[in-house]
Parts: C-alpha cells; sequence; structure tokens
C-alpha cells in the first residue's frame, strides 16, 4: 500500500468512527432520557425555549445540559493546554477520556434500562455523562483542526467563503457572506 493511499483511509476513519459514535450516543439519549440531547446542544436550547413559552417544562437534564457541556469543553481545553505545555499531543488523552465517559453512560443505561423518570438521578447522571463525552469530543475535533482560525467556522461557510473570494457568486451573497462586497 501506498503511503498516500494509506494517508487518505486514515484521514477518514478517525472523523467516521467519531461521527457514527456522535450519532449513536444522541439518539440513544434522546430516546432513553425523555428528548435529551446529548451532542446537539442547541437542540436542547430548543426544547427549553419551546417548553418555556408553553409553560410545560420540567426535565432537568435539557436544562443542565447546556452549563455542563460548556464547564467540560473549558476543562478540557485547560487539559488540552497543558498536556500541549507539557509536549505531549492531547489526542489520545481526550480519545480516552470520552471512552471512559461514554462506558459510564453506556454503563448506567444498560444497568438501569430505560428510564421511566427521566428526572431521576440516575437518568440525570447517565446524561450529564454523554454531555461530558460529546464535549470532550467537539473540544478534542476543533483542537485538531488543519487551519488554524478555521475550527469555529462551520465546513459549509468555508466553501462559501472560497467561493465568494473567486467571485462565483453574486455580489449580495457576498455582502451577506463575508462583507467582500459592498452592499449594492
Amino acid at each position: 500500500m501506498t503511503p498516500r493511499l494509506t494517508r487518505l483511509r486514515s484521514s477518514w476513519l478517525l472523523p467516521a468512527v467519531l461521527s457514527t459514535t456522535a450519532g449513536a450516543v444522541d439518539v440513544i439519549g434522546f430516546l432513553a432520557l425523555g428528548g435529551l440531547f446529548t451532542a446537539h446542544i442547541t437542540g436542547n436550547v430548543v426544547i427549553v425555549a419551546a417548553h418555556y413559552v408553553t409553560g410545560g417544562f420540567s426535565q432537568i437534564g435539557p436544562l443542565l445540559a447546556v452549563p455542563v457541556f460548556m464547564a467540560v469543553m473549558g476543562l478540557v481545553t485547560l487539559a488540552s493546554r497543558a498536556l500541549a505545555r507539557a509536549g505531549t499531543l492531547p489526542l489520545r488523552p481526550l480519545l480516552l477520556l470520552e471512552t471512559v465517559l461514554l462506558a459510564g453512560f453506556l454503563l448506567l443505561g444498560v444497568g438501569f434500562g430505560r428510564f421511566d423518570n427521566a428526572d431521576s438521578s440516575m437518568a440525570v447522571l447517565a446524561g450529564m455523562l454523554g454531555v461530558s463525552a460529546m464535549a470532550t469530543q467537539k473540544r478534542r475535533r476543533t483542537r485538531q483542526s488543519p487551519k488554524p482560525g478555521t475550527h469555529d467556522v462551520p465546513p459549509h461557510s468555508r466553501v462559501r467563503r472560497r467561493l465568494c473570494r473567486r467571485g462565483r457568486l453574486g455580489s449580495q451573497v457576498r455582502f451577506l457572506g463575508t462583507g467582500a462586497a459592498s452592499r449594492p
């Protein structure tokens, strides 16, 4: 096998496994924990807002998910920087941390089965382990981004910006997307 083929094969494998893991954890969390999104935190924000507007919300999991996600991302960022300063690449330790958190999520889910009460302490703990694992994965992905400064920009935005720079999109899109052209 040529080195280029090996590089190509290894470049897609980890993102594919992590994406599949995030999707599976999100579906399992949503079904087993009464509507808690573990991987897509914006979904929890929408659910909390919708229930707030209708006045019929009382689940603790989605309320805790956003602050837990942010706190774990902050802690993982600090740990990642400390590892990098010590001369260790943070990829393996972060993947190990994610694995441990996912194992806890799995063990609680299997041990207690489907949670009839999404507000029970075990259901909330399982949900926060899943949220923490996904926050670790998110932080790992953004820290391993190939181009500095692009990790917070979604891929579709990068494509749009590249097309705008090459002049293949109209001035209206350039105005809305990048500010590269003056408003028509």
